[in-house]
């Protein structure tokens, strides 16, 4: 049996019509770092979608190749479940 194992991504979507645009894995920011951000009780794996706001873009900016551009499209970090 595979292992499993948790991806976090970032996902942006088109802001009219919510249409999926394309996603990217987080790099280098660990959970705890991602609880801390997003303001989450240490015990929340944080499986549910935050939604990415201005306050948010400086650290995880750092995160990604695609520059985040908030008035072109909504972003949101995500967890995905993979096999290893």
């Amino acid at each position: 049996m595979k292992k499993k194992d948790i991806r976090r991504h970032i996902s942006w979507y088109a802001k009219k019509g919510d249409e999926f645009i394309a996603d990217e894995t987080i790099v280098g920011i660990e959970l705890n770092s991602l609880q801390q951000l997003f303001q989450v009780a240490t015990e929340d794996p944080m499986y549910d979608c935050w939604e990415i706001k201005e306050q948010h873009v400086q650290i995880l900016q750092k995160s990604i190749q695609h520059v985040i551009n908030l008035k072109k499209y909504d972003y949101f970090v995500e967890a995905t479940l993979v096999d290893e």
